[in-house]
């Protein structure tokens, strides 16, 4: 039964974070709940282990497809270089819980990497 819960709890964190908050789109919530209720009175436990499997299963394919869908993104090279670069500090900034200054030309910080602005320049 933990195990079960465990899955369950994963999935339904995996969905929020990855897919949709329940708070603005609940199908995905609810879909999976329905199922976990319409299989909560099962008691034989290869179908138990059965449907854990199958939620973890489901949990490890939104990971990875959301990381590979972050890792197209990071390849694309029809993005001006610069601008990628400056989403990639501005992510890596926001994952340790910092912002960047805004700049001159209206940019977060960016031009301050790179060694200062054009009227620090000249």
């Amino acid at each position: 039964m933990s195990e079960s819960m465990s899955a369950l709890r994963s999935l339904l964190r995996v969905i929020r974070q990855r897919i949709s908050p329940k708070r603005k789109n609940s199908m995905w919530h609810d879909h999976v709940m329905a199922e976990y209720r319409r299989n909560a009175a099962e008691r034989d436990p290869a179908r138990l282990k059965e449907l854990a499997k199958l939620a973890a299963d489901y949990t490890n394919l939104v990971r990875d497809v959301h990381h590979e869908r972050e890792l197209l993104l990071s390849y694309n090279i029809g993005i001006d270089r610069d601008a990628r670069q400056r989403k990639m500090v501005q992510s890596t900034a926001a994952r340790v819980g910092l912002r960047l200054p805004i700049t001159d030309d209206g940019q977060e910080g960016y031009a301050e990497l790179q060694g200062g602005t054009e009227s620090s320049k000249g």
